[in-house]
């Protein structure tokens, strides 16, 4: 059978197509449009981002750069304010108790529409102080060490993101990486509310599965003394896990991170292995490694799925924390690790610039004198 079409219904035909297309383009963009821009964009929204610890802390640092960057890539309009409770360096009821009278007179006549919390402290605080401060008001955590979802119980308005060290995936990794190791050291500490749940899984649950193949050595809240005089009496054929500090004391404050772990490594004659970035390029092998920029940016995201209206309620609590595995060259080389044995896909830092790269900069430095 032969159709026709004549003229005209060629160009209703045509017509009738444009006119869908042009319907279906508006409805995209509408769509679009109202998932994007569902706040009025002149309105200022306050955000109160309470940080446990203080400024120049490495691991609240990044949070806060990841934070504050992701906040500022949206079309939302924020007023970021920060509060540090300082709780490494001072640790003391009375003095959270003193802070948050002063964030009530600061903030009572001032109502933020949302609240970001990094680590255990802040979280603490929060949960405390929270009908007094900000009642109603959301909140996003980030950087909570091995939260458990009773944690959560009876808190309405609330989610964020887990900080969980994969202890399994590092043991693992570091059997393959030392392939003959016959003792496992942990280093755990329950001197803060951070550290107290990871040195609980370390002697509950990690120490009673591997004991039956492995020497498991536990160094619970242990001066360096006692760390020098264990490691010095055990197999080269050995690996550490630093999950918690040592006892030492700074003069009036607490040890950073980074100087606890150099005075770890300053004694251990085994590879270090970590779990948290603020570790790195003081002696420790590697591991895999939690970032605090990670941790801040994921709240931003869900900080402005909030203030674009989505009930924090609404947001799943993200359990599992994202990692990479990095590990220090000079690390490597001292204990004479290959980069094959390195887990697939595994960062190198401290890696030594090619030769042509040094030998042009040299250049450059010469032309430039």
């Amino acid at each position: 059978m032969l159709i026709k079409f004549n003229y005209f219904s060629i160009i209703t035909i045509r017509s009738l197509c444009c006119l869908c297309a042009f319907l279906l383009a508006v409805l995209c963009n509408s769509f679009v449009f109202s998932n994007t821009l569902t706040v009025d964009q002149n309105r200022v929204f306050r955000v109160l981002f309470i940080n446990s610890y203080s400024p120049g802390y490495s691991w609240s640092d990044d949070i806060e750069n990841g934070l504050r960057e992701h906040l500022q890539s949206s079309a939302v309009i924020i007023e970021l304010s920060v509060e540090y409770l300082d709780s490494k360096r001072f640790v003391s009821q009375d003095l959270l108790d003193q802070q948050a009278d002063v964030l009530f007179s600061k903030y009572s006549k001032y109502k933020q529409d949302l609240i970001v919390v990094s680590d255990n402290a802040a979280f603490d605080f929060a949960v405390k102080n929270r009908s007094r401060l900000f009642p109603e008001v959301p909140i996003v955590f980030c950087g909570y060490n091995a939260l458990r979802p009773a944690t959560l119980n009876g808190l309405k308005n609330i989610t964020g993101v887990n900080e969980e060290i994969d202890i399994d995936s590092l043991i693992s990794a570091a059997l393959h990486i030392q392939q003959e190791v016959h003792n496992l050291v942990f280093v755990i500490s329950t001197d803060n509310s951070s550290s107290r749940p990871m040195a609980e899984k370390v002697e509950t649950e990690i120490a009673p599965k591997y004991r039956d193949k492995f020497n498991v050595i536990i160094l619970k809240d242990a001066s360096l003394a006692h760390i020098k005089k264990t490691l010095a009496g055990i197999a080269s054929e050995s690996a550490l896990f630093m999950i918690g500090r040592t006892s030492e004391k700074g003069k009036g404050r607490a040890l950073t991170p980074a100087e606890n772990s150099k005075l770890v490594v300053s004694v251990s004659p085994i590879p270090v292995y970590t779990f948290w970035s603020f570790h790195l390029n003081t002696g420790v092998i590697g591991g895999r490694i939690l970032s605090g920029y990670d941790q801040g940016k994921t709240a931003g995201e869900m900080a402005l799925l909030i203030l674009n209206g989505k009930s924090a309620d609404r947001i799943p609590v993200l359990m599992k924390s994202p990692t990479r595995s990095t590990y220090d060259y000079n690390v490597l080389k001292r204990f004479n690790v290959t980069s094959s044995a390195l887990p697939e896909n595994s960062t190198v830092i401290n890696k030594p610039k090619p030769s042509f790269e040094m030998n042009l900069k040299k250049v450059l430095e010469t032309f430039n004198n």
